[in-house]
């Protein structure tokens, strides 16, 4: 148990990839399509054949081998300690932010220099930095989709406090990889198709599989328990569906459902179908579901109507005003005042500290009064 409370320790100020590397390896053979020892992008490209460069930390011929014990010690921390656990995965949602921003940043470098009429030479260290910050990007969503998948409680649970910040959280980035990654006209889609030796692992199948695996383990019970007659959307479904960056159809592209406007030339579009051996029926089947979940109650969340403009938040006008912060009185909604407030006690508008929020029925909202204070 000290080594999994180890493993479980913020990642800031520290070196933290190897200790994630550690809980994908416990992980790894559970997850979502992540049951191969080189992802299968690979082996359609090159067969068994050794790679020019092997360092990739979980996209290539590395044995799946889960630890089921490790994986109930790892839920049993975390569901016992709150404020680490929060703590924990605050720090794992900030590095894969940066990850990703990081690897996308560089894509579109390698973007722009490709289309440019002169031969530009691009650096193989650069090429592999872009590849590392990919593999750091995967693993922490399998890392995620780990915590999702043991102890869905985290994120779902209304009891704990951090529950809808974690969520929040979760499915804003989740919703920014996918739209990233499932556009026909994003950089990641233009830099895959110039098969750049030194970039092989970077693909869609590693990275997609992650995403959806993680969006399945928190919308399980609601896709057992969805019932057309039931008109009331469920939380995790709504936390998801409410996202501002949320793009249903960056969903359906993993079954190769591309608007015929935006299907490149000479590309075959991308699909879970195209990887039989490696992709269950069963999953493609739970996949399905999801779709048909999200696609139903975004129809009845469409149809409760446009938010008035007054009571919209201000920060990502996407939410109704939910939250007031004391004593400056302004306002937003809960979700864009908790990720502030994780980076800073300062009003998002006027600088003055936050002593503590409270809702529209001027009752205090300790979960969000406490952020940022729990780490000091």
């Amino acid at each position: 148990m000290t080594m999994v409370r180890a493993l479980l320790r913020p990642y800031e100020s520290r070196a933290w990839a190897q200790s994630n590397w550690v809980l994908v390896r416990i992980w790894q053979g559970c997850g979502f399509a992540f049951r191969y020892h080189k992802s299968p992008h690979l082996l359609k490209k090159h067969g068994p054949r050794p790679l020019q460069a092997d360092s990739s930390l979980i996209s290539q011929s590395i044995q799946p081998c889960p630890s089921y014990l490790f994986q109930c010690h790892v839920k049993e921390v975390m569901m016992s300690d709150e404020r680490v656990t929060t703590a924990f995965l605050n720090s794992v949602l900030n590095q894969l932010n940066w990850a990703f921003s990081e690897f996308i940043g560089m894509l579109q470098e390698i973007q722009n220099v490709s289309i440019r009429p002169q031969r530009v030479f691009i650096e193989s260290r650069q090429l592999k930095i872009c590849a590392t910050c990919f593999d750091l990007t995967l693993a922490l969503v399998r890392v995620l989709e780990m915590v999702a998948s043991i102890a869905p409680e985290i994120f779902t649970d209304v009891t704990r406090s951090s529950s809808e910040v974690l969520l929040g959280r979760l499915c804003q980035v989740l919703c920014q990889v996918l739209n990233r990654v499932s556009s026909q006209t994003s950089c990641f889609q233009h830099v895959i198709t110039l098969d750049i030796p030194d970039l092989e692992s970077v693909d869609h199948f590693p990275i997609l599989t992650a995403v959806v695996g993680v969006l399945l383990a928190l919308l399980l019970d609601d896709m057992q328990e969805f019932d057309v007659n039931v008109s009331k959307v469920p939380r995790v479904t709504k936390a998801v569906l409410i996202e501002p960056s949320f793009q249903l159809e960056s969903i359906c592209f993993v079954l190769g459902d591309v608007q015929k406007g935006l299907i490149l030339k000479k590309v075959k579009p991308f699909s879970f179908y195209n990887y039989s051996d490696d992709v269950s029926i069963a999953e493609i089947e739970n996949v399905k579901k999801m779709i048909q979940l999200l696609s139903f109650y975004q129809g009845r969340l469409s149809d409760a109507g446009v938010i008035s403009e007054d009571e919209i938040c201000t920060i990502c006008y996407a939410s109704p005003i939910s939250a007031i912060f004391k004593p400056c009185n302004h306002h937003s909604c809960r979700t864009c005042i908790a990720h502030h407030l994780m980076i800073s006690r300062a009003c998002f508008f006027c600088k003055e500290p936050v002593q503590f929020v409270i809702g529209l029925d001027d009752t205090v909202l300790p979960d969000l009064s406490r952020l940022g204070t729990q780490s000091s």
